[in-house]
């Protein structure tokens, strides 16, 4: 029998004037970190109980709370620290926009949380989940620096060529991307040039000037592997040039029977 068909049977049955089962003895039950120690009364129709906690607290709960798990404690697990998680990936040293991760300080949100230094000097903490979905790129500084009008990012009419540029930045700097391992994570960086501009002109202006516009069925390679992004060791070129260019793959050893 459900709750709500039980208390709708023991009103029914006073009202005929029938006997009313007996309230169930819960005393000495645990759910939790909660304890019954005796009957508190009633609240309404529904039975209250005096619970003692595993922190030495007191409290009152009522019996459907306890017996569904909708109270487990006094209050105090909501206090507590979280759980120190596993394997906590050490993210000291990796930049997210602006930032620089300086060092763990503590939790924030339920998450572990990282001390980081922003390019203008500012330091904040944040929370390891937002650094690598990229939620919080600078401190505000960038908002205040003039915005540059290009052209190329108009809402509904971006170019391709600002779209291989941004893809570029990501891969290289954002550890959340799902291919950061085969660039950033390789050490494969984006110049200077390229990414932060010259302070006259933004990173992708110089990027275009130095490229010019994405020919059509080609796209943005290194020449050279084992080196960054530049002006120096980057080209257009087909995806017969980019296959013919790839680092040579990893093979696992063999083990002979």
């Amino acid at each position: 029998m459900r709750a709500w068909e039980s208390q709708s049977f023991m009103s029914g049955a006073r009202l005929r004037g029938e006997s009313v089962p007996m309230l169930k003895d819960m005393v000495g039950l645990t759910f939790g970190m909660l304890t019954v120690v005796e009957r508190a009364g009633s609240k309404g129709r529904k039975s209250l109980w005096l619970c003692r906690c595993a922190c030495g607290s007191a409290t009152t709960a009522e019996a459907y709370d306890l017996t569904s798990g909708r109270k487990k404690s006094c209050g105090c697990r909501k206090n507590a620290a979280p759980r120190p998680a596993k394997n906590i990936r050490d993210m000291t040293g990796l930049r997210f926009g602006k930032w620089t991760v300086v060092e763990r300080a503590g939790y924030k949100h339920g998450d572990v949380a990282w001390l980081c230094r922003c390019e203008c000097g500012t330091e904040r903490t944040h929370a390891g989940q937002n650094l690598r979905r990229g939620r919080t790129n600078s401190c505000g500084c960038a908002q205040q620096q003039p915005r540059v009008v290009h052209g190329h990012a108009r809402k509904g009419a971006v170019s391709s060529t600002y779209v291989t540029w941004q893809a570029m930045v990501k891969r290289c700097e954002y550890p959340g991307r799902w291919n950061f391992k085969y660039w950033g994570g390789r050490g494969v960086t984006v110049c200077e040039r390229w990414r932060r501009g010259d302070g006259k002109r933004s990173g992708f202006e110089l990027f275009y000037a130095d490229m010019g516009p994405k020919p059509f069925g080609l796209s943005l390679d290194r020449i050279d592997n084992d080196l960054g992004y530049g002006p120096s060791n980057g080209r257009w070129t087909t995806r017969i040039g980019q296959a013919r260019n790839r680092r040579p793959r990893q093979r696992a050893p063999y083990l002979a029977a």
